[in-house]
């Protein structure tokens, strides 16, 4: 199999070949596609999805083995092209170590993308250095849940959170909708859930969805969030991207802006 062909790897990716920046990165380690393709199946993940193998294979060139194999295990990180090699090095770095003071972001996003929108989105991530940032993957309310309570039981109690998914004004798509709706996303059913997880946070967290509509109404997920958590939330009203973060000088995030209306919620009165 020639792997650095531009047919194969249209192939390979299918529908998401046209996403430019996807590709590109496809192009530089198509010659991995094989081992990532090993190393997937090794680990239980589904190596039988060509895009999962790739991710794989460009994280065996660009962190190596030994790393790709612990965020594995420990973040669920599978869509490892979505982040560049510093920030995927800064996260493994993260987890090791016992020293760092910086307030934590918690990065959730899904495994779920039909449009590969989060290739994009992963690599806004790389200007926030003032945190210590964590990254997990997600496809389940559950496994949202777990990493929320892991991220603060390890590492301290999480100042900033980003939650990503394809999503509605009502729920936040995390895996794919053959799990279930109420399995597979984060809705306004959840509320039980979603107040369980305050005491993992800081008083006042920043929470930012990038979720497309999730601002929008008096009864939005981005409002129920924003009370459970006693936080100050940015969430897009409109079907959206992150346009850009604004940045404090400590390199921490500041303000949100959408490509669309954003809505800024606050949870807490003081």
């Amino acid at each position: 199999l020639d792997t650095t062909s531009p047919e194969i790897l249209r192939a390979i990716t299918g529908p998401l070949a046209t996403n430019s920046y996807l590709f590109n990165n496809i192009a530089r380690v198509a010659g991995n596609y094989e081992r990532g393709r090993d190393l997937a199946e090794s680990l239980g993940a589904r190596f039988e999805d060509r895009e999962v193998c790739m991710n794989f294979a460009y994280a065996l060139a660009a962190i190596g083995r030994k790393r790709t194999v612990e965020l594995y295990r420990k973040l669920g990180i599978i869509y490892f092209m979505r982040y560049s090699r510093d920030t995927l090095l800064a996260v493994h770095r993260n987890i090791a170590s016992k020293k760092d003071k910086r307030p934590i972001l918690l990065v959730a996003f899904p495994h779920s993308d039909h449009n590969g929108a989060f290739y994009y989105e992963g690599q806004r991530l790389s200007k926030l250095t003032g945190y210590r940032i964590i990254i997990t993957e997600n496809s389940t309310e559950d496994s949202f849940r777990s990493s929320v309570e892991s991220s603060s039981r390890h590492y301290g109690k999480i100042d900033t959170i980003i939650i990503g998914g394809h999503g509605s004004p009502e729920a936040i798509q995390l895996g794919r909708k053959s799990l279930g709706a109420d399995k597979s996303s984060l809705d306004i059913t959840d509320s039980e859930t979603l107040a369980s997880l305050a005491h993992c946070f800081a008083k006042h967290p920043t929470v930012v969805l990038v979720s497309c509509s999730t601002g929008q109404g008096s009864g939005s997920i981005g409002l129920l969030i924003s009370l459970a958590w006693g936080a100050r939330l940015f969430a897009p009203l409109l079907p959206s991207s992150v346009s850009r973060y604004i940045v404090s000088k400590q390199k921490r995030i500041h303000s949100v802006e959408f490509n669309v209306f954003t809505r800024e919620f606050v949870g807490y009165n003081d």
